[in-house]
């Protein structure tokens, strides 16, 4: 299956802060998974974010301290439609 994944980089803007992040995709499971903070340790717990049917849901993964370190994205071609809308742009590395 790795031969399916994508990988690449995501421009994402927050308070007029701009980062480049890496990410994933499994175009197969339509999921991509955004690597907010590589290495910052362990995750120690996941918290599911649920959508309406036909949307995207998000899984954000925490560290023991409560640090967000990845999103992982199911439905992650709705997630893009949805962030490349006016007013939220989004670009990729595909």
């Amino acid at each position: 299956m790795d031969g399916l994944l994508k990988r690449g980089d995501i421009q994402m803007s927050a308070d007029g802060d701009s980062r480049v992040l890496p990410y994933e995709h499994d175009p197969e499971a339509d999921a991509s998974y955004i690597y907010l903070s590589p290495g910052s340790g362990p995750i120690v717990r996941q918290v599911a974010m649920e959508n309406a049917p036909g949307r995207f849901d998000l899984i954000l993964d925490l560290t023991e301290d409560g640090k967000v370190v990845g999103i992982e994205i199911i439905g992650s071609s709705a997630f893009f439609v949805d962030a490349r809308t006016p007013g939220r742009p989004a670009t990729t590395g595909d």
